[in-house]
């Protein structure tokens, strides 16, 4: 069972918590105790009554067969909704958790306050539960902008700055109640594309706007809004 275990733990270190070994109170090492257990039990369904060696090859073809499994789901989703693709692909990461490394996602970087904000600018800019591709596109560029020499590098200081985001600037932020659509549309920009190739700016003034006359426009989406770099 030692040999076992050992194995067990370096193979499966990255789908094992962290827990710390001194100090530990009887709750955590009950919990441990319980979980090694758990997925020792779950090796030994795969791996039999085999010697070392061929555990070893064993669960590195289970791990293998379960990661090809996961991408061939994932090539097979449907791409042309941009929105049922992400949750697809989101569920599909989920399921695999134990065999692949998920994504970073916004959750991984930024606060819950900064979060918040983020979600609001980009419900305000584009209202309701639809037009997921424009909500992308605005999130794209704040994004952008977090990465780009001209502007601030924190969330909230990109967000606030004036006067970038009049969403923000006359307080419209403030009365909006953030959609799901929105929340994934917000994910989707960070972990997946920017789907406004490197734009920095946009408006909604039909070419009204210092954007539109000193930067390079890029294309206008379906709820109107212009974009630039």
């Amino acid at each position: 069972m030692k040999k076992r275990i050992a194995i067990l733990i370096c193979l499966f270190a990255v789908s094992l918590p962290v827990v710390p070994i001194w100090g530990q109170d009887t709750n955590n090492n009950e919990q441990n105790n319980n979980l090694t257990a758990g997925v020792t039990k779950e090796i030994d369904l795969i791996i039999g009554d085999k010697n070392i060696e061929e555990q070893i090859d064993i669960i590195s073809k289970h791990q293998l067969d379960k990661i090809q499994e996961a991408n061939v789901k994932i090539d097979a989703l449907d791409k042309t909704d941009k929105n049922e693709w992400f949750k697809n692909y989101k569920a599909i990461q989920e399921e695999y958790v134990d065999y692949i490394d998920p994504d970073e996602t916004i959750y991984d970087y930024f606060s819950e306050n900064e979060l918040n904000l983020l979600f609001k600018i980009v419900e305000t800019e584009v209202r309701g539960d639809g037009n997921f591709n424009e909500k992308v596109n605005v999130a794209s560029v704040i994004f952008n902008r977090m990465k780009h020499d001209d502007f601030p590098t924190t969330m909230n200081d990109v967000l606030t700055e004036y006067p970038q985001f009049s969403s923000y600037t006359s307080g419209a932020y403030k009365n909006v109640t953030v959609t799901e659509t929105t929340i994934l549309a917000c994910e989707y920009a960070f972990q997946i594309e920017d789907t406004t190739n490197g734009a920095l700016y946009f408006d909604s003034t039909n070419g009204n706007s210092w954007a539109d006359r000193n930067r390079e426009f890029l294309f206008k989406d379906y709820v109107g809004h212009s974009f630039y770099r």
